[in-house]
């Protein structure tokens, strides 16, 4: 099967854009459709010096099935992952989500109750939403070469801990300046949860499902807040 006249150029725009230095190999692949192979991409990063000795360079970068016509480049690892044990993955992502979002939401919904527990005006009330706003916003910046430095799965995990921790000390806040740094640093934690979801996605499903699965997972946010408004309203008349 003769390949396609741009297969080569789609493959030194995979090695360009996953910062490669060349296809070290492009061999059939046992037991797969004729045409397709095996491509193995070299990182510019160079590996640490082995164990034998202090021999290093180049530091394999991925694996991909490329098809002869090159239209489609499959991750090794996503074909160790199962279709049902990718959705449930993406439930347990959502629910972790969901999770970060009542550590984050519950301030904005329990405004009133904080405002008037601590004797606060709306100006002052505004300080510690400004703050925290502020402090998401930087944390974009921050946990974007962080997450791609630790992957996915840490930064998800430390996340989910990072807000569960500052979410209970909220709760012991006794001045407004403690509040503004809680929260911050609250919502500073919570501002590295979706990059880490939209890094771990993308390797557990392929072209077709994975617009889908981006779809479900960023209504996790409109379920976060919903939940956190739920509780709030309902402790609320619970406790009136």
């Amino acid at each position: 099967m003769t390949p396609k006249p741009d297969y080569w150029n789609r493959i030194r725009a995979a090695c360009d854009r996953h910062g490669a230095l060349s296809i070290l190999q492009l061999a059939k692949a046992s037991g797969s459709c004729p045409g397709s192979g095996v491509a193995v991409a070299w990182s510019r990063r160079p590996a640490a010096a082995s164990r034998a000795g202090s021999r290093s360079g180049p530091e394999p970068l991925l694996l991909t099935r490329l098809a002869a016509n090159g239209t489609h480049a499959e991750p090794a690892s996503r074909r160790t992952i199962t279709p049902v044990r990718s959705w449930v993955l993406l439930g347990a992502l959502v629910i972790g989500y969901i999770g970060v979002y009542l550590c984050r939401k519950n301030f904005a919904v329990a405004n009133p109750l904080i405002r008037e527990a601590f004797g606060l005006t709306r100006e002052q009330i505004g300080i510690v939403a400004s703050a925290s706003t502020l402090a998401y916003m930087v944390g974009k910046f921050v946990f974007g070469p962080l997450i791609d430095r630790f992957g996915g799965r840490a930064s998800f995990l430390f996340v989910l801990l990072a807000v569960a921790l500052f979410g209970g000390a909220g709760g012991l806040a006794g001045t407004l300046p403690m509040l503004t740094l809680i929260y911050s640093l609250n919502r500073l934690a919570g501002s590295g949860g979706w990059g880490a979801m939209v890094k771990l996605v993308p390797d557990w499903f392929g072209p077709r499902s994975l617009p889908l699965a981006m779809a479900i997972l960023s209504l996790s946010c409109v379920f976060g807040g919903g939940c956190a408004t739920l509780y709030t309203t309902s402790k609320t008349l619970l406790d009136t």
